[in-house]
C-alpha cells in the first residue's frame, strides 16, 4: 500500500475547518493549494461537502456561512500577484494538527446547483479556462466633446490596458462575444483607496448584462457620467461569467474581504467568484 504524504494527511485533517472557514489565512491558502494538486485530497473534500449538502437536506446557506465558506475558496484568488507566497511555519504544525482533530464537525450546507450562480461554488479554473478559448470581452471608450478620446479592452485574452479619460468625460461600453453560448459580463471600478466606483449600465443594484453568442464589438445603450465621480484614478474590473449574477453579490465579497483586512485597491484580481477577470486602469487626464 503505498503511503500517503504527511501534508496530505495533515491537509485532510483541516478539511472540515477550511470548509467551515474558520482557518487562519496562511492555512487557508495552503490548503487551497493542496486540493489544486492532489487529487485524492480534492476527492475527499467533494465528498465532504455532499455529506454536508445531504444533511442539510438542501437548506439554504446563512449570509455569515455563505461568508465564511467564500473565504475559504476564495482567499487564495485575493493574494495572486503577492511576490511571496505565505509558508506554514513548522512550529505551528502541530498545535493546529491537534486542534483540527479535536474540532467538532461543522456543517456548512452547499445551496442546490440550481442557486449557486456562480458564486463561491464550481471549479473556477477550469470554467475560466473554458471561457478563454474564444473571444470574450469587453471595450471602454472615453467620450468628450462628441468625440472618442481614448479606448481600452479586456478580456479572456487581454488585460492591464490603459484608458485616459478626463473628469466629465462618457464611458461607452460594447461587447464581444465569439463562443457559440450566451455569457455574463460586469464591470466595477475600484479606487485607490478600496472604495467602489459603479458605472451605468453597472449599478449597484444591477445584474451582468447577458452577451449574446456570436456579438462583436456591440455596444450597450447606456453611457456612464463621470462628472460626479471624485477626480482619482480607478482600475476597472471586467468580470466575466457562464453565469449571470448580481452586483450585490459582487459587493458583499468584496465588503467581506475588507473586513478580513484585503487591501481592494491594490489587486490585480478582485476576491470575487467569477471565473474570468479582466482589468483596464482609467486615468484621470486633465479636462
Amino acid at each position: 500500500m503505498r503511503r500517503l504524504d504527511p501534508r496530505h494527511l495533515f491537509a485532510r485533517a483541516l478539511l472540515p475547518r477550511y470548509a467551515a472557514g474558520n482557518l487562519p489565512s496562511t492555512l487557508r491558502n495552503w490548503v487551497r493549494r493542496r486540493l489544486s494538486s492532489d487529487p485524492v485530497l480534492a476527492a475527499a473534500y467533494d465528498a465532504l461537502r455532499r455529506a454536508e449538502r445531504a444533511a442539510a437536506q438542501g437548506a439554504p446557506l446563512s449570509g455569515g456561512q455563505l461568508d465564511l465558506l467564500e473565504s475559504a475558496i476564495l482567499d487564495a484568488v485575493a493574494h495572486e500577484g503577492a511576490p511571496q507566497r505565505s509558508r506554514v511555519r513548522a512550529p505551528l504544525v502541530p498545535g493546529v494538527l491537534a486542534a483540527a482533530a479535536l474540532a467538532l464537525f461543522a456543517v456548512v450546507a452547499r445551496p442546490p446547483a440550481d442557486d449557486d450562480r456562480g458564486f463561491g461554488v464550481g471549479d473556477l479554473q477550469a470554467r475560466g479556462a473554458a471561457l478563454q478559448q474564444h473571444p470574450l470581452g469587453i471595450k471602454v471608450a472615453c467620450v468628450m466633446h462628441d468625440a472618442v478620446v481614448d479606448s481600452a479592452s479586456a478580456g479572456a485574452r487581454d488585460s492591464g490596458a490603459v484608458l485616459r479619460c478626463g473628469k466629465g468625460g462618457l464611458l461607452a461600453f460594447s461587447t464581444t462575444n465569439l463562443a457559440s453560448d450566451t455569457r455574463h459580463v460586469f464591470v466595477v471600478g475600484i479606487a485607490r483607496d478600496g472604495s467602489r466606483r459603479w458605472y451605468a449600465p453597472f449599478g449597484k443594484d444591477s445584474a451582468s448584462v447577458a452577451m449574446p453568442a456570436g456579438q462583436a464589438d456591440a455596444l450597450l445603450p447606456t453611457l456612464a457620467d463621470t462628472s460626479t465621480m471624485p477626480a482619482d484614478d480607478v482600475a476597472l474590473f471586467v468580470l466575466l461569467s457562464d453565469q449571470a449574477f448580481a452586483a450585490h453579490d459582487v459587493e458583499r465579497q468584496l465588503s467581506s474581504s475588507e473586513r478580513s483586512g484585503t487591501p481592494l485597491g491594490r489587486l490585480e484580481r478582485l476576491p470575487v467568484g467569477v471565473p474570468l477577470q479582466g482589468r483596464i486602469e482609467l486615468v484621470q487626464t486633465p479636462r
